[in-house]
């Protein structure tokens, strides 16, 4: 086991996916027992203690995973990927509509597999990521067709007797929603516990599920919303103090509220300070005042060259020369740099910044951008008096 372990990762990101408050930082192997089937996810907010997700513990296997954009919840997924494979010797299925998981299963030694092959590549792995592209395929239809037929396939491996032992998780970030309402779904949603089968979902926004959908899924992660109506539902369903809500609403990137039902039914709910994992490529971090926003350095320049247009490569020159840029100085980076102010305000958005971390900077910018200006008119009319 340890060097299947050791084969997917250099030993620095092994150590940052066993990282720890402990003294000493356990084997491989040890995680990888028998005895503890269960993954490190992060450390608690309150008394930093490690928290490990065991399914032994929980009504079922399910997860759901919510969030505004740039909050944490694809790191998270990407490293359930991951972690449960390595450390539960779970088999995965990843349904991947848009291209978003390429470059990490790759990574992970994820099987490329056709969504007609789903079953049979199951059969043949049992113990692998296999990653299901249909990137290829061009109408949302085609793509809904296709994902139910993986489901299908899901569903038929999961009753198959040769499957007995060997947990399977369903990954679907997005997209899950076009077919949230097949019957394949329904039946890995309410018989996934009895052969330890699992979905694992993610989306943007929590008002487009169904409470009575949550109701069947035992562990729920919030990263940062805004919505304070779905928020008061929220708490409503899951008995939350509006101290819960406030911080769901000034979490910073990675930091999350995690809600769980046990098997013996109890709800309990508790905050991690930032889900633990390795990074896949460099980060741009933008410095919010009281706390950080970390990018991926590929997303992060794509939103640059939208904003910017021809002027992009100077001013991402620029922000590689330094570890952390303030938002007030990125926006006036970006404004002078051709970005409209209206598209930059939904752009910064899309990142995953806060409004009122944009209202604060957008004003800090626009006061020094002004005060800029006036100072080159100031000159320019000195010169013309000469």
């Amino acid at each position: 086991m340890e060097s299947r372990f050791a084969n997917i990762y250099p030993a620095s990101d092994a150590a940052k996916l066993l990282r720890a408050p402990v003294r000493k930082i356990p084997r491989a192997a040890q995680f990888l027992s028998s005895s503890m089937q269960c993954v490190f996810l992060g450390c608690t907010t309150s008394g930093s203690m490690p928290y490990f997700l065991d399914f032994g513990e929980l009504m079922n296997p399910h997860i759901f995973i919510c969030g505004m954009t740039g909050s944490g919840k694809t790191f998270l997924m990407k490293n359930l990927m991951v972690k449960l494979n390595l450390f539960s010797e779970a088999a995965l299925v990843i349904l991947d509509f848009t291209g978003e998981y390429a470059e990490f299963s790759a990574m992970a030694n994820g099987l490329p597999t056709g969504f007609a092959e789903v079953k049979d590549s199951l059969l043949q792995n049992k113990h692998s990521i296999l990653y299901v592209s249909l990137t290829q395929i061009n109408s949302d239809a085609e793509k809904a067709d296709a994902a139910s037929r993986v489901l299908e396939q899901a569903v038929s491996y999961m009753r198959h007797s040769i499957c007995s032992g060997v947990r399977l998780f369903v990954m679907l970030d997005e997209a899950w929603k076009v077919i949230g309402n097949t019957p394949s779904f329904e039946i890995l949603l309410r018989e996934g516990r009895k052969y330890g089968t699992g979905l694992i979902l993610a989306s943007q926004l929590i008002e487009d599920v169904s409470f009575s959908m949550l109701n069947n899924v035992a562990t729920i992660f919030v990263f940062r919303l805004q919505n304070k109506t779905v928020l008061d539902r929220l708490a409503q369903n899951y008995l939350l103090s509006q101290e819960h809500v406030n911080a769901i609403q000034n979490f910073t990137q990675g930091n999350c509220l995690v809600l769980q039902v046990c098997k013996s039914g109890e709800k309990r709910s508790f905050s991690i300070k930032k889900v633990a994992g390795i990074e896949l490529e460099r980060v741009f971090r933008i410095s919010l005042g009281v706390g950080m926003l970390e990018i991926e350095e590929t997303r992060f320049e794509n939103a640059i060259r939208n904003l910017c247009g021809q002027n992009c490569s100077e001013i991402i020159r620029v922000l590689r020369e330094r570890d952390t840029v303030e938002l007030s100085d990125l926006i006036v980076l970006l404004v002078k740099g051709g970005a409209d102010r209206r598209e930059l305000l939904v752009g910064m958005r899309k990142l995953g910044v806060g409004d009122s971390e944009l209202a604060e900077a957008f004003a800090r910018a626009v006061s020094a951008i002004d005060k800029g200006t006036r100072h080159e008119r100031d000159v320019s009319q000195d010169v013309s008096n000469v």
